[in-house]
């Protein structure tokens, strides 16, 4: 099931274009402003003051003004703490199988082995990731976050 969203809220002018400039710093676009990596799913956390009341005539919220906007979703160039996160490499997670014990690797990661993510060749071969919990009511595990060289390295060294 998709998650049903609806019109909550109007920007005002002054707030559309604050928005806009976060979205721009994070984003990858055509006149994007950073170095952002965010292709889709842009969301924010938003303190705002009411300044009108909805519309309805045309189905639009209670107009707002933004003071403050901020990412919800970590962005890059953000620290993240993830702690008892799994690990799997992406090999294993495209065959859909851990390599040595044909387990789902999206359902059973707790017992994704040692040997297999570091010691076949198209296992360790593979950029690892990090596993996120599954969602409510779901046993699938969510792919979550691609390690860099460096990371991936220093996992390696721990196990």
């Amino acid at each position: 099931d998709e998650a049903a969203y609806t019109r909550a809220f109007v920007l005002d002018d002054d707030s559309k274009a604050q928005v806009v400039s976060l979205a721009k710093e994070l984003g990858v676009c055509n006149d994007c402003t950073g170095d952002g990596h965010l292709k889709a799913g842009f969301r924010v956390r938003v303190t705002a003051t009411v300044t009108e009341m909805a519309n309805e005539s045309i189905g639009a919220g209670p107009t707002i003004s933004v003071d403050q906007v901020v990412p919800v979703f970590p962005y890059a160039g953000q620290s993240i703490e993830l702690q008892g996160a799994f690990i799997s490499d992406q090999f294993c997670l495209q065959r859909g199988t851990f390599l040595d014990n044909n387990l789902p690797s999206l359902e059973q990661p707790e017992l994704h082995t040692v040997h297999c993510l570091i010691d076949p060749p198209p296992c360790i071969g593979s950029p690892f990731e990090v596993l996120l919990p599954p969602a409510e009511g779901e046993s699938t595990y969510i792919r979550g976050y691609t390690l860099d060289d460096p990371s991936k390295e220093q996992i390696v060294e721990v196990i």
